[in-house]
């Protein structure tokens, strides 16, 4: 549907460039001619000319009385202009050579103009035809008969062929550039999707509405969801990858996005949750992002020094330092992920 309407669009917008072209071109044809009568003007002044007798002539002469060459009564006479270096003979031959140009100019053009005007005459015809494809398929939203459209597809080729359409070259660099923005889209316009180092998708909500769709129908089992802390505003952050395949670099880069997507962005230190499976309705919170119950007891380990704790308030926390982002703090890592966290890496944030 949207393939063809595309294509009739391109097809009918082509048509009619050519018509315009084509039509501009037969003007100007027809404005080239010179009238045959001005050929013959030249010609006579060339052999009245040669009628006169050398002798009379002078360097420096710039026009000369000649018989009158339009009534050929020989009632008058007529002035002549001349170039002054030359003598009647070499001014005859000038005024020969122009009345030549002139008519082997006509004859040129009048060639021409059969085939210009049959040609717009054929484009004019075409130009409705497409117009009609075009109409047609916006009529049937998108739609055309089998008939149609085979039509539609073979008089595009024509005009590929004929150089009126001219397929865009390949950009290998638009293209790599489509694919990323298609990807980034993939889950909608307020959901972002990333690649994880390890190449997991990553998808982060850019609003409320976003938010709740990455961890209510986006998240499946075991993947592993993040969130700053339940007082900070921001973007649910998720690894589509199940908890026992990710690696810390992935972790890392998705607590980066989840911290730099967040009312934390400028702060120094930010602190952000992980959890293994999207979180449950009763910790969800607000649609800025859930809160995680804080006075239960889960599973811990890791921190900096690689120590072991359990949950008890508020959990041991690991630091990361990134230049682009504020120092990102890792607390609640569910079920016995060992976790040993270097600084992170510029560049990793925007990375696809």
């Amino acid at each position: 549907g949207d393939e063809l309407a595309d294509v009739a669009r391109e097809v009918s917008q082509a048509a009619g460039r050519q018509v315009k072209a084509l039509a501009g071109r037969l003007r100007g044809l027809q404005s080239q001619p010179r009238d045959p009568a001005e050929a013959e003007a030249w010609r006579a002044r060339a052999e009245a000319l040669l009628g006169l007798p050398r002798s009379t002539w002078h360097p420096g002469m710039t026009q000369v009385a000649v018989p009158d060459y339009v009534s050929h009564d020989g009632s008058g006479s007529l002035s002549v202009e001349l170039d002054p270096d030359l003598d009647f003979a070499q001014n005859a031959e000038v005024y020969f050579k122009r009345a030549e140009k002139i008519l082997r100019g006509a004859e040129k053009i009048q060639a021409l103009l059969g085939p210009a005007e049959a040609e717009l005459e054929r484009w004019r015809a075409e130009a409705e035809r497409a117009e009609r494809w075009r109409l047609e398929v916006e009529e049937a939203q998108g739609a055309l008969s089998d008939e149609s459209a085979e039509g539609l597809r073979r008089f595009r080729e024509v005009m590929i062929e004929e150089g009126v359409i001219r397929p865009k070259a390949a950009d290998p660099a638009k293209d790599v550039a489509a694919a990323a923005q298609a990807f980034r889209r993939k889950y909608g316009k307020d959901v972002d999707c990333y690649r994880s180092p390890s190449g997991f998708e990553v998808v982060c909500g850019r609003s409320s509405v976003a938010n709740e769709h990455v961890s209510l129908k986006l998240a499946r089992g075991n993947f592993v969801w993040f969130h700053t802390d339940g007082r900070i505003p921001g973007s649910h952050v998720l690894i589509r990858a199940n908890w026992d395949e990710v690696k810390d670099a992935d972790i890392k880069f998705a607590a980066q996005l989840a911290a730099y997507f967040s009312k934390a962005r400028g702060r120094k230190r930010a602190p952000v949750d992980v959890l293994q499976g999207p979180p449950g309705a009763e910790d969800q919170g607000d649609a800025d992002g859930p809160g995680v119950d804080r006075g239960a007891e889960a599973p811990h380990r890791g921190s900096a020094g690689g120590a072991t704790g359990g949950l008890a308030g508020r959990p041991p926390r690991m630091a990361l330092s990134d230049s682009d982002a504020p120092d990102i703090v890792l607390q609640h890592v569910i079920l016995g992920h060992d976790v040993r966290l270097t600084p992170a890496c510029r560049g990793h944030l925007v990375a696809i």
